[in-house]
Parts: structure tokens; C-alpha cells; sequence
């Protein structure tokens, strides 16, 4: 076996072209004659190309199982509607470059995502190369856009060009955010388990995540991955102590700025200046002012059980029907089938409360960063979060955008925490609900050293989650970084592993980065283009494609790698006769020179060794 560095080349040959020419021009011939069998198996066999107009059949279920006997070994259980996917609704399935770029014809490689050997007999993908035998690489991709588009433009380098099996882990057992996922699922995950992650990779045999055994019990799920290619708060101790157990590398670049704080409508501001500082927000003259300005926002569930005139069962000009799952319970926000409901509770009541009355502000998840009830609480500025996140009152990501569009459909005053770069900072901006930040004091080195450590946001402890005074200041534009476990080379490129086989993976992340323009550019890509076809997915690879030239510098020198194998058994067989030959010939050569070492000739022939 023979590895055969390949030069890295993206346009066909026009020998390769006169081949597909050919091969078209004889498909064309053989098409006629074909029979009804015949071409119904051309078509399963090539439906990224050919895809049925007639409109599906809607299956329920309630388990995967369902969907495979029913539709398709590749068809799944959607959690949103509690019905089968149908085959083949992402078009990426086979592999982005092979969908957008001419002449691109070769399959992404399989994961262990993939339904196979499926999967592979129907040509999404190709299997991983055994002679290779690169470990498969997840990647965490965490709860918001930036980092999931990374984490996609990583997985169309490894998996399409460079042959190396990529996954995407959401942190939970349910949520699905595969760049191929064959029904195009977009399920957010949770951050809130991030370093157990690694933790789970370091403890498992060479690193491979795949072997990691999930508990009997079914509410308890263990994730694993090898790198975060976005991360907000790798400075926290919690990280440090990862870096001191050597279960993490010390955090590296990804060249992007993120910048958080608290954000107001430009409608907001322009009604209120004063909301633009927290000095108009602070003391008690200021309590009353933000308990009445800012309502609290309400689940879906909860405005159909307690608000709804006819509990959703009719049209009320908020919600048009009832929320169809669990998942659909808790947004605040779902376009035209629910505009949002805005309240006041007892926590905005200044009569009964004149001293303690808050209005609302919306917080960050648990595993996020920010301090914004420390700031609250020591600035005396009357606003509180009342998410579920414990303690925090936190939000996830889903619901603070949900939270922002509601208030823009009912014309409402709203404040939230947010961090950019971001898809809806940007999505608002030139409106009149366009992000306007809100000034706090002036950050110092002081304030720095003191602020809360982001894992104390969410305990019990009152005392951890505020902290002291001094830590108590605005943002900083923050250098945004990646995370990869520590074994990451060794289990790649290290002593144990052949050179001819080492894995790019290690040397392609390391490299990777992107900046907080590109990444805004990718939310563009997605917002600007009006085509109700065009998905996340569809917007990222758009925008892989147009970059592939930048994209291709984080490849190493010498990969891709194909694998060669010699066949030529006459030769080998020649080698090896000659080679016995030659052996035989030398061992009686010695034996002859040995045995008449003592004759006349040898002597006068003065050899030494003789």
C-alpha cells in the first residue's frame, strides 16, 4: 500500500470531462430502452438529482423506529411536528461542494451519524477510508449561529476535501445540527455542558467519541467532542483548571471580536434618551419608570392557558392556534401563529411593591458570560430577568431573539443582554428596533479583575452571584477563541500514528479562523438572499463556495491523501524468486570460499579475512 500525496486541484481536467461527456452520451442511448424497473431504480439511486414534484404523505410518529419502518430507513421522528422527514430534503446531503461547484463529483465521507451502510449504497457519501483510518473529529457547535456556521465551513473542509469523518455534538440527545442531516433539521443544543465534553473525550480510548456508552437512563446524556471553534469565555478559571489537567491546549485565536452588554431598541431610546446610560436607569426615582416601561414577556403556552380569550382554539389576533408541542410551548415568538404577549405581573407592580418593583430585562443562558444581575443588584437599577434558567432567570438563545421580534410585532418597549457579532443585530439594523447599547460605568483593570466568574452566574449562593462592587463595569470588545482537547495531536499526527496516515484535522483547526466581518458576511449571505428555499445551510455553503480559495489555505502541504494499492502479482512473484536466487547464490559462494580457504590460490590472493 502506497499513500500518494495528492495536489490539491478543484476544477476538472478536460480528460475527466470528455469521460463524463461519454458516460452521459451512453446513459442517453441505454435511457429509451430502459425498463419500468430499471428506471425507478435510477432514480432511488440518484434522487439528489432527480426529486419527486408529488406532494408527501404525512406520517405520524413518536420514535425513529416508526419512521424507518414506515417511510425510510433515512427518514426521522421530527420532534417539532410529531411526523416523519421525508428522504432527501437537504440538498447538501451529498456534500456541499459536490452540490454548488462544477465538476465537484466526489462524495463527502460518511460519519457515524449516517444511516448506514445506507447511506453509502444509496451515494450520499463515501465510507471512510480504511487505509487511512483517520479518527473521526466532533465538534462542539454550541447554542448560536457564529459559532454552528463555523463549525460547518470546519466540517466542509475536513469531510469534503480532506477525507477526515466529521460530527457536530449540540450537547443533547435530542437536537440535530448536522451540516448533512438528510431532513434538515436546525435544533439548537445547550453550552451548559461544554468542558464535560472534553472531559468524556479525555477519559475515553484514543479519543474516539464513538465509543462513549450513554447511560441506561434516557434523561441523562453524555456529550463528547475534540474542539469548540467559538468560545466566549476561555479565560475562566473553569477552563484553566482543564488546561492544568492537561485534559485542554491553552485557548487559541479565531481572529473575530465579540462585544456584549445591554441592548435597547433605537424605538425605545427615541422615546426615552435617558434608557441610553445607566445613570437614567439607576435609584429608586428611576424604579417606577422601568417597572412601568418594560413588560414581561410570555410563553406561547402560558398565553393561551391564562390570556387567550378562546385559549388559542380561534384566531385572536395574537395567536392564531395553540402551540403543537413542547417545543413550541415555550417560545415567545412564531410569526404570524403567535406575535407575542407582553404583561405586566406582580414583580411591575410599584403599589404593592414600591420599593422592590422591577421591569424586565432578558439574560444570557446558563454557560454564557456577562454579570448583568451583579450589575443590577450593585448599580440599584430596577430590572430583573424571570427566564427558567435557575437562579439567573436566564434565557436561552432561542427565546432573547424570540423575545426582540415579539417586541417589534407589538410595538413594545424591551432590554435584553446580547453579544455580536450576531444574525439579528444585524437582521434590525437601518429599523426602528435596531440594537442601541446602553452605556455602564467605564471599564477598568480593577473592574476586570473582579467581576463573577461566568460559572457562578447560575448557583444558589447570592453572595457568588454578584460579587463585589469593584467588579462591577461595561464590556470589553472580547478576542473570541477555539478549544481542542489536549490528546487532539497525539491522537492525530503523534508518535503512534504512521506518518503516511496522520490526520490533517489537528493542523486544519489550529489554522482555522475567521473574523468578525466574514461572520457577518455569512448572516448576510443568509438574510439578503429572498428565496423561501434558502436555508442556514444552504446560505453557509453559498458562502463556502464563493471563499473556497481562503478556505483551502488552512489545508495542509501534501493532502489531500488518496491511498494506492499494486495488483501486479507477476511482478511480486519475479521479486521474490530472484530475490531467493541471489540469497542461495551468495550462501554458496561462502560455503565454496570457506572450504578451500587453505588451497595455494587463496593464499597467494592475500585477502585478509582469508
Amino acid at each position: 500500500m502506497r499513500i500518494r500525496r495528492q495536489r490539491r486541484q478543484f476544477h476538472p481536467s478536460p480528460g475527466s470531462m470528455m469521460q463524463t461527456a461519454a458516460l452521459l452520451l451512453l446513459l442517453l442511448l441505454i435511457l429509451p430502452s430502459a425498463t419500468t424497473a430499471d428506471s425507478t431504480t435510477s432514480t432511488q439511486q440518484h434522487t439528489h438529482h432527480h426529486r419527486q414534484t408529488a406532494e408527501p404523505v404525512v406520517v405520524a410518529c413518536s420514535t425513529d423506529a416508526d419512521c424507518h419502518t414506515a417511510v425510510s430507513s433515512l427518514s426521522v421522528c421530527l420532534s417539532s411536528t410529531g411526523s416523519c422527514s421525508q428522504p432527501h430534503q437537504n440538498t447538501l446531503e451529498q456534500g456541499c461542494l459536490r452540490a454548488k461547484v462544477p465538476g465537484w463529483n466526489q462524495l463527502r465521507t460518511c460519519n457515524s451519524d449516517d444511516v448506514l451502510p445506507e447511506a453509502a449504497e444509496m451515494g450520499l457519501c463515501q465510507p471512510a477510508s480504511p487505509q487511512l483510518d483517520y479518527l473521526e473529529i466532533r465538534i462542539k457547535c454550541q447554542d448560536w449561529e457564529s459559532v454552528i456556521f463555523g463549525s460547518w465551513i470546519l466540517q466542509i473542509i475536513l469531510s469534503e476535501i480532506l477525507q477526515v469523518p466529521t460530527t457536530l455534538e449540540t450537547g443533547t440527545a435530542t437536537s440535530v445540527m448536522q451540516l448533512y442531516d438528510t431532513a434538515d433539521r436546525f435544533e439548537f443544543g445547550t453550552t451548559s455542558n461544554n468542558l464535560q465534553a472534553f472531559r468524556n473525550a479525555h477519559e475515553l480510548a484514543q479519543g474516539d467519541c464513538r465509543k462513549l456508552q450513554q447511560p441506561q437512563n434516557e434523561s441523562t446524556y453524555l456529550n463528547c467532542a475534540h474542539v469548540i471553534p467559538e468560545v466566549w469565555t476561555a479565560k475562566s478559571e473553569q477552563v484553566n483548571e482543564y488546561i492544568r489537567q492537561d485534559i485542554l491546549d491553552p485557548p487559541l485565536s479565531l481572529g473575530a471580536l465579540g462585544i456584549e452588554g445591554w441592548y435597547i431598541p433605537k424605538y425605545t431610546a427615541e422615546t426615552d434618551p435617558t434608557l441610553t446610560s445607566w445613570i437614567g436607569m439607576q435609584g429608586p426615582h428611576n424604579r417606577h419608570k422601568l417597572a412601568s416601561m418594560f413588560p414581561r414577556p410570555t410563553k406561547w403556552q402560558d398565553y393561551c392557558n391564562n390570556h387567550s380569550p378562546t385559549n388559542c382554539t380561534a384566531p385572536d389576533g395574537v395567536a392564531r392556534r395553540p402551540p403543537a408541542n413542547d417545543r413550541e410551548a415555550s417560545r415567545l415568538y412564531a410569526g404570524d401563529d403567535f406575535v407575542g404577549f407582553f404583561r405586566n405581573t406582580t414583580h411591575n407592580n410599584c403599589i404593592d411593591r414600591p420599593h422592590n418593583c422591577t421591569g424586565h430585562i432578558g439574560d444570557f443562558p446558563c454557560g454564557w458570560g456577562g454579570s448583568l444581575e451583579a450589575q443590577c443588584y450593585h448599580l440599584d437599577i430596577g430590572l430583573e430577568s424571570n427566564g427558567d434558567e435557575p437562579y439567573s432567570g436566564g434565557y436561552t438563545y432561542s427565546q432573547l431573539g424570540q423575545m426582540w421580534r415579539a417586541a417589534n410585532a407589538t410595538r413594545n418597549h424591551v432590554a435584553m443582554m446580547w453579544a455580536i457579532p450576531d444574525p439579528i443585530y444585524e437582521e434590525f439594523q437601518g429599523t426602528d428596533y435596531e440594537f442601541v447599547k446602553v452605556t455602564l460605568p467605564a471599564a477598568t483593570q480593577t473592574c476586570q479583575e473582579n467581576r463573577i466568574n461566568a460559572e457562578h452566574r447560575c448557583v444558589p449562593d447570592h453572595a457568588l452571584r454578584v460579587g463585589p462592587l469593584e467588579g462591577v463595569c461595561d464590556e470589553t470588545a472580547r478576542p473570541l477563541h477555539k478549544l481542542m482537547l489536549k490528546e487532539m495531536f497525539e491522537l492525530t499526527q503523534g508518535a503512534g500514528v504512521p506518518k503516511a496516515r496522520h490526520s490533517p484535522a489537528h493542523s486544519v483547526v489550529s489554522q482555522f479562523s475567521l473574523t468578525e466581518l466574514q461572520i457577518n458576511e455569512m448572516f448576510k449571505y443568509w438574510q439578503t438572499v429572498d428565496s423561501s428555499s434558502w436555508t442556514p445551510r444552504e446560505a453557509i455553503c453559498q458562502w463556502a463556495v464563493d471563499n473556497l480559495d481562503h478556505l483551502t489555505q488552512y489545508i495542509p502541504r501534501t493532502y489531500p491523501r488518496t491511498v494506492e494499492t499494486s495488483s501486479n502479482q507477476a511482478l511480486f512473484i519475479s521479486t521474490i524468486i530472484l530475490g531467493t536466487l541471489a540469497t542461495l547464490m551468495v550462501v554458496a559462494t561462502t560455503f565454496f570460499v570457506y572450504t578451500n580457504r587453505s588451497r595455494r590460490v587463496f593464499r597467494y590472493a592475500q585477502i585478509e579475512f582469508l
